[in-house]
């Protein structure tokens, strides 16, 4: 997650292509968590933001979001 993070703010092609089709764009992304993608495909910041400060327990452990 944290790769695509950087992807989206680092370079400008991959930011437009996410804004055009988030769905397609996170489909082809590879190492991602079914969670990671369902909240990157909102393409809204809450979901990526609560997503990003989730650690490794909370997300063994079933925490919900």
């Amino acid at each position: 997650m944290k790769k695509f993070m950087t992807d989206l703010a680092l370079k400008p092609k991959f930011l437009d292509e996410y804004k055009l089709d988030p769905v397609a764009v996170v489909e082809a992304a590879e190492g991602l968590s079914d969670l990671e993608k369902f909240g990157l495909k909102i393409a809204r910041s809450g979901p990526a933001d609560a997503l990003m400060k989730a650690t490794e327990s909370d997300i063994a452990s079933g925490r919900q979001l």
